[in-house]
């Protein structure tokens, strides 16, 4: 009797040695692809937003042909919503910038606008787009060292 509860015992410790080892591997290959993504994310969080403020840039433009667009983000509130009016948004700080006309006293017709990292030591890219649409990144390490 003594020796079949040693071998439960032993099946019971290699049964849990085995889920032991399992939750290991999943872990190993499960975490580093969670971080992958929440990172990917991340990124295309502020591109995302980078490209409503140019939808609402163009909104603006077509509902203000005199004055073409805005260089305030306050004045694009009720097309992008106070947070992103607020230029603070999922840790990047949104700037529209490079407002101006072809021709002096047109409308303003070219406008940039970017998304740089709030915490400049992350390896976060920078993300920028003007009124063509066109979208660039950089990582912003790169970017504050040249």
């Amino acid at each position: 009797m003594h020796d079949s509860k040693a071998g439960r015992r032993r099946v019971s410790f290699l049964g849990w040695s085995l889920i032991a080892a399992a939750l290991v591997l999943v872990t190993g290959v499960a975490l580093p692809n969670f971080f992958r993504a929440k990172m990917t994310d991340d990124e295309e969080t502020p591109a995302w937003d980078i490209r409503t403020l140019v939808t609402a840039e163009i909104t603006f433009a077509s509902n203000n042909p005199k004055a073409g667009f805005t260089c305030n983000l306050s004045d694009l509130t009720k097309l992008i919503g106070p947070k992103l009016a607020s230029r603070h948004s999922v840790g990047y700080v949104f700037t529209l910038q490079n407002c101006r006309s072809v021709k002096r006293g047109e409308p303003i017709s070219k406008f940039q606008v970017t998304a740089i990292p709030e915490k400049r030591e992350a390896a976060a890219p920078a993300v920028c787009s003007d009124e063509t649409g066109w979208s660039a990144r950089t990582l912003v390490a790169l970017r504050l060292t040249a």
